[in-house]
């Protein structure tokens, strides 16, 4: 791991051309740091919480931009440090010019989410917190913003550190019968540790189960849209996206790969997949794009077998779809008719019927989307959901190690083992926040943000 004691500096916005572009710097002497590059005096005895106006003077004297430094004072800043934010003119020889400037006077480049990494080491957050910056960051709908939030409020953060606590209380209750293991004393009687525990685990089977609908929210739905050609396939993509993103004619075979398309369907995210229509072909490139459907496929967590109202399913089609429901149990098949806008239907099974060019049918399968994605399970406390699968895992750990503890009381073991088992627990969930944690888990997790964060 990096030294925390040293300086650093890296653009805080995003690259490219822009009104502003703004530079963090943070570290012990960061604010002297940056005054000796300014024209105007005194930044270094300025108040934290405070702007100041100055010109930016490289080592040659030479003035780069005019710049408004914010200036913060440890320990109320982001990392705890004393941090000096410069916003300069948005223009990329500018900030580069600037940054340079800063690097040659010593002060080192930040390792991609190293200001949040000390935010974590100086105790300004924890590590659930400080994923939920990441995921604050990348949220892409309603839903994984406000969850996002939530984690980063530390609330979520509470509720775990309650129920590590009440673990923590259990072990000093079998570790006071272990110093008093001569007097045959019972602290707590073994009735009452396997309620506690049982209480315990199905907390965390409730926030587990959370993670079913969580996952989605922060990691989105694969969906693809698949069918023989001319169903209406990139139609209904169309009219999903509100867009024209991909080409229809009446051309049979005229889509010939994949297009993914992005888009929030209530309140989650859908990564929709338009696919070349399914069928026997010598075409070398439709044979392509058609492999590209079944591999699209094989990746999808829904998927709309589109299917004409006016022709119908035939034999080899319904083998076909009952062949997908057997190899892709996780995947969950909705059979749609589409083109109800036509006349001459054919019955047949199906989810549900659409136009996707009139709009006829498209609530009722926006709504058979989103039940099918969560299950049926309700969006309403969502946003309190598990979303990440690293806090998931170590959930099922401590389960585990829970179970463990509840079996060894049943058999009357000593105190001392059930004690390690509930101590295996507390740590898989210290793990979650970061009381418990390693160089390797820190490293790949703020490996994933972005420079500057």
């Amino acid at each position: 791991m990096r030294p925390t004691d040293d300086l650093i500096a890296a653009l805080a916005t995003p690259p490219g051309y822009a009104g502003l572009a703004v530079i963090r710097v943070s570290g012990p002497g960061s604010i002297e740091k940056v005054a000796g590059f300014l024209t105007q005096p005194g930044l270094e005895k300025a108040a934290g919480n405070t702007l100041h106006y100055s010109k930016f003077a490289g080592h040659d004297k030479q003035i780069i931009d005019e710049v408004i430094c914010a200036v913060f004072r440890s320990p109320k800043s982001f990392t705890t440090e004393d941090t000096v934010e410069i916003s300069c003119h948005g223009g990329p020889v500018l900030y580069q010019a600037i940054l340079q400037e800063l690097f040659r006077s010593g002060v080192r480049p930040a390792d991609p989410g190293e200001f949040t990494q000390r935010a974590y080491l100086n105790g300004r957050i924890d590590l659930a917190q400080a994923e939920a910056i990441a995921d604050l960051i990348h949220s892409s709908t309603q839903l994984s913003r406000q969850a996002s939030l939530y984690q980063l409020s530390g609330s979520y953060s509470k509720k775990l550190a309650s129920l590590r606590a009440q673990l923590i209380h259990l072990i000093s209750l079998l570790e006071l019968e272990l110093d008093f293991s001569e007097e045959d004393v019972e602290f707590a009687s073994r009735e009452d540790l396997l309620s506690r525990i049982d209480d315990t685990t199905a907390y965390l089977s409730n926030l587990m189960e959370s993670y079913l609908v969580g996952r989605i929210i922060r990691d989105g739905i694969r969906l693809v849209i698949a069918g023989k050609p001319n169903a209406g396939k990139s139609t209904l993509l169309n009219t999903l996206t509100g867009e024209d993103r991909a080409i229809v004619t009446d051309i049979p075979g005229t889509t010939r790969d994949t297009l993914d398309v992005q888009l929030s369907l209530g309140g989650l995210r859908f990564i929709v997949t338009d696919t070349a229509g399914l069928r026997e072909t010598t075409d070398i490139v439709e044979r392509l794009g058609v492999e590209r459907t079944h591999e699209a496929i094989r990746q999808a967590a829904v998927l709309i077998y589109l299917i004409d109202n006016g022709v119908g399913p035939d034999e080899n089609e319904r083998a076909f779809i009952n062949q997908l429901k057997q190899d892709h149990p996780q995947m969950s098949v909705l059979v749609v008719a589409s083109k109800s806008d036509q006349p001459g239907a054919i019955l047949f099974d199906r989810d549900c019927q659409i136009s996707a060019r009139t709009g006829e049918g498209m609530e009722v399968l926006t709504s058979l989307l989103i039940r099918t994605a969560t299950g049926d399970r309700p969006l309403d406390a969502a946003a309190e959901s598990v979303t990440n699968a690293r806090h998931f895992h170590a959930m099922e750990a401590a389960s585990r190690h829970l179970t463990e503890a509840k079996h060894a009381i049943q058999m009357s073991v000593s105190p001392d083992f059930i004690s390690a088992d509930i101590r295996r627990a507390i740590n898989c969930i210290g793990e979650i926040t970061g009381e418990v944690t390693t160089d390797e888990i820190l490293g790949h997790i703020f490996s994933s943000f972005c420079i500057g964060k």
